[in-house]
């Protein structure tokens, strides 16, 4: 027999070192490859859990059938896709992106928090990530996302304070009706293979 030859499109997901997710108002200018530094309205959520990452898709669809009972059409009614992540870290962008941006604001070293209903807003996500194995980086591009769904936060002494949320995507007229856009390049260089955080203005 022929040996199995390793795939170099074989990769697994990382954490980018100079930041993973960001999050940024509604409307804010969307990056339009994998490396150009984001606008400096983005703000980093900070780590994520050992699971990092998880886009989910949910498509309904109604079938016809012919008197034989042979389907002879099929029609996707309903597509909606969701990202699912767990913060580790607990600072004014995570609390927000779990609690809402109207309801967390810091005054000096204090942090208000206000626990209410989600009110529905609106936001920007953009996701940077590493293709470890193909050598590959991958930007993930959410231009309108709600949130939809919270997991409980557990306060003990055996396990981090985390915030586990899922985020509905939207589809946006500004990617051509899409929920999610994806950018994909080689990493080149070892200096390239951190994508730069969002830029700030003096």
């Amino acid at each position: 027999k022929e040996p199995i030859m390793a795939s170099n499109d074989v990769a697994v997901g990382k954490a980018n070192p100079a930041g993973v997710l960001y999050w940024a108002p509604l409307g804010t200018p969307l990056p339009t490859d994998p490396t150009t530094p984001l606008n400096s309205a983005f703000k980093p959520v900070g780590l994520l859990n050992e699971d990092g990452l998880t886009n989910a898709a949910d498509m309904d669809k109604t079938e016809v059938a012919d008197m034989d009972g042979n389907t002879v059409l099929t029609i996707v009614s309903s597509y909606k896709e969701t990202m699912q992540f767990v913060m580790l870290e607990t600072n004014e962008n995570s609390l927000k992106m779990r609690y809402g941006t109207e309801n967390v604001s810091t005054t000096g070293n204090i942090t208000k928090v206000d626990h209410k209903v989600p009110s529905g807003e609106r936001l920007v996500l953009v996701a940077d990530i590493l293709m470890a194995g193909n050598d590959k980086r991958q930007r993930k591009i959410m231009p309108d996302a709600t949130l939809g769904e919270v997991g409980d936060v557990q306060y003990h002494s055996s396990d981090a304070i985390t915030y586990d949320v899922t985020y509905s995507l939207n589809k946006s007229d500004l990617i051509d009706g899409a929920t999610m856009r994806d950018y994909i390049a080689p990493i080149t260089t070892a200096a390239a293979a951190a994508v730069t955080p969002p830029a700030h203005h003096d």
